[in-house]
């Protein structure tokens, strides 16, 4: 009766851990969906504060009374390539979290699936050894 608890309580054991584990790959599934959004949002958040920023200094540009071109034109084009590489790098960093929190529930779950197959293993030790005290053997 001992050992039939003993394989019972691996087997529950074992099953517990593997739920776990399917839940811990959701979670990270889950979390690397909403760091998207939110990577997303910010970048469109970011998009329009930056047309905005530019669109100021042209208009500061045209109503102090400054011809189009030269140094104007050149710090209205270094302004639009410095955003887009702000941009660029805020998207990059949010699909590096992202991915990040993805591969966190894919290790919790290949950790619980050791888990489950260890406590698998440590019951069937422990009922080999439990019938063998009994001269039953495998």
């Amino acid at each position: 009766m001992a050992t039939g608890f003993m394989v019972a309580s691996a087997v529950y054991g074992a099953y517990s851990a593997n739920e776990a584990g399917k839940d811990a790959a959701a979670g990270g599934k889950r979390n690397e969906r909403l760091s998207r959004l939110e990577t997303a949002e910010k970048a469109r958040r970011l998009e329009m504060q930056q047309e905005r920023e530019l669109g100021t200094a042209r208009v500061g540009y045209a109503a102090s009374g400054f011809s189009p071109g030269g140094t104007s034109e050149l710090y209205l084009d270094e302004l639009a390539a410095e955003q887009e590489r702000e941009l660029q790098w805020l998207k990059t960093t949010g699909a590096s979290i992202a991915g990040a929190e993805s591969k966190r529930g894919r290790d919790a779950q290949s950790q619980a699936n050791a888990q489950s197959v260890s406590t698998l293993l440590a019951g069937a030790a422990g009922a080999s050894s439990s019938y063998s005290q009994f001269g039953w053997g495998f």
